[in-house]
């Protein structure tokens, strides 16, 4: 082949090549070349390209192979309007590289895009801090730099883009303070700093904005220098409350440190620029109750934490919360004693602490919570002394009675003992039934009751029903018994009773099943008042 033939099929090839749309291998952007923009745009993007990798990127288009840079681009996605670059009026106006794989620094000839309005490198491995040089895009109007492995601080310089009204830092590793240059972004209407590393206070400027995300573990107090809905005093109670109960794996934490209207936080309601409920339920709260929040929350209400695993002590200071109707701690692991100063709130209607790990004496104050109609502390550790003080619902004689009954049947190893001695709501407990303000029934047959039955069984004075079927009730069966007047059923059989039949039992006028079999009672001693009477008696 002559030389003049090889350079022929040369030629034809390179033309096939042209015809089909291949590049060329050799084939690069000539800046020099370039009509679309000014020579220095050119030049600045091709650096960008050069210095993150372009080569790897996810989509690399026409970067570099063609001397139309404004033509560097995808067609339209459904997420964004377009992807790449988009030119106007010959100068570069929008970059968007989001989660296209950059990975390096942001070069500092960036600022040669002095028209940019749109820069989105979000989702990418951007290292490095953020170039000085970035302060000359005058025009910029949105700046995504979003979830990439940013670093440093925020330049000061930053404070020159005043056109700015979305700045995306969230998700790098930026350190330092948040500078008071961004109360110079005037435009500025949503920013989110959120997954970095800032420290200190938060600039006062921030109060503007129309939107604002910061969840930040090394700012001092956080976003509550920036409210304005309620004291900052309570934001600081509420921001030490999210961090000692580990807010952030909260099953719901929506708006906690995050948004500047602790208002609209979950859990949280306000009245009169006050928190007046706190109520995080089944939320999977953790930790322990911080102290300040009884001297700070004074127009709390309601505080409602149940169904969590908070741990640690009650705070005496909830003394102080002098407002609340409404405590439910229950189903926690509290430990320690019931705080004495909770006694003092005198619009307590509820105080709901079962299920915890609670020990020591049931304060004595709280026999001043006149309104308290519901009071539980069951399936705790070991709290002793009695709940009848603080029960309404049937005279103060009868309760007693009846934790005489539980104490002298071993009721804490009964099959089930639920409520008593917890609730002052005796109504409610296992195997009681009230009528009118007072006891008119108790049933715990099969219960695993054993020990004596105490003389004080007769102040139930309007009883009807007493049973106690297949237990292990021993020793005799007392005369007070012939003070239930009202007695219309007495049911004992299956126990380990002994002795005689008390001649009071003659009494019961209204008595109409005497059933005491299966006992080592002397039956062959029945009163007489009893043998001529209509009553059903069963005793072998």
């Amino acid at each position: 082949m002559t030389t003049t033939h090889f350079h022929q099929s040369i030629q034809l090839i390179v033309l096939a090549l042209l015809f089909l749309g291949l590049p060329l291998a050799h084939a690069r952007t000539d800046c020099t070349q370039v009509t679309q923009i000014p020579q220095t745009e050119c030049e600045a993007r091709l650096d960008l390209y050069q210095r993150t990798k372009g080569h790897a990127w996810k989509k690399k288009w026409d970067w570099g192979y063609t001397n139309e840079p404004c033509d560097w681009h995808s067609r339209k996605n459904s997420a964004f309007a377009v992807a790449g670059v988009t030119c106007k009026s010959g100068h570069v106006t929008v970059l968007h590289l989001n989660n296209n794989r950059l990975n390096g620094p942001i070069p500092q000839s960036i600022s040669h895009l002095t028209q940019l309005r749109y820069l989105f490198l979000a989702k990418n491995r951007l290292t490095g801090p953020i170039p000085d040089s970035l302060s000359n895009l005058s025009q910029l109007t949105k700046l995504w730099l979003n979830d990439n492995e940013l670093s440093g601080t925020i330049p000061d310089l930053l404070g020159k883009l005043d056109q700015l009204k979305e700045l995306l830092l969230n998700g790098n590793q930026f350190k330092g303070t948040i500078s008071e240059v961004i109360n110079q972004l005037n435009q500025l209407d949503f920013i989110n700093l959120a997954q970095n590393q800032f420290s200190g206070l938060f600039p006062k400027s921030l109060t503007s904005l129309s939107k604002l995300i910061i969840d930040d573990k090394h700012l001092t107090h956080s976003v509550c220098t920036i409210v304005t809905q309620i004291h900052q005093a309570e934001c600081r109670s509420l921001y030490e409350f999210y961090r000692q109960t580990n807010g952030p794996v909260w099953k719901n934490n929506a708006g906690w440190n995050k948004s500047k209207t602790p208002c609209d936080w979950q859990g949280i309601t306000c009245h009169d620029g006050h928190v007046t409920r706190l109520e995080l339920s089944d939320n999977q709260v953790s930790g322990s109750i911080p102290n300040s929040m009884g001297y700070t929350l004074s127009q709390l209400t309601s505080l409602k934490l149940a169904h969590n695993q908070l741990s640690g002590k009650i705070p005496p200071s909830f003394g102080h919360l002098t407002q609340l109707t409404t405590i439910e701690l229950n189903h926690n692991q509290l430990s320690g004693t019931i705080p004495v100063p909770i006694g003092y709130l005198s619009q307590l209607e509820r105080l709901e602490l079962s299920k915890n790990k609670l020990s020591g004496y049931i304060p004595t104050s709280l026999k001043h919570l006149k309104r308290l109609s519901s009071l539980n502390l069951s399936g705790n550790q070991n709290i002793s002394g009695s709940i009848c003080p603080y029960v309404t619902e049937i005279p103060q004689a009868e309760c007693e009675a009846l934790l005489h009954m539980y104490h002298s049947t071993k009721g804490k190893h009964w099959k089930n003992n639920n409520g008593w001695n917890s609730t002052n709501t005796p109504c409610d407990w296992k195997g009681i039934s009230c009528n009118y303000g007072h006891v008119t029934r108790l049933e715990l047959d099969y219960n695993q009751l054993s020990g004596p039955i105490p003389k004080s069984i007769g102040n139930l004075s309007q009883l009807k029903s007493l049973s106690l079927d297949s237990n292990k009730i021993s020793g005799p069966i007392p005369e007070s018994i012939g003070y239930l007047s009202q007695l219309q059923r007495l049911v004992l059989s299956n126990n380990q009773l002994s002795g005689p039949i008390p001649e009071s039992i003659g009494n019961l006028s209204q008595l109409k099943n005497l059933y005491l079999s299966d006992n080592q009672l002397s039956c062959d001693e029945i009163p007489t008042s009893l043998k001529n009477s209509s009553t059903t008696v069963r005793c072998w």
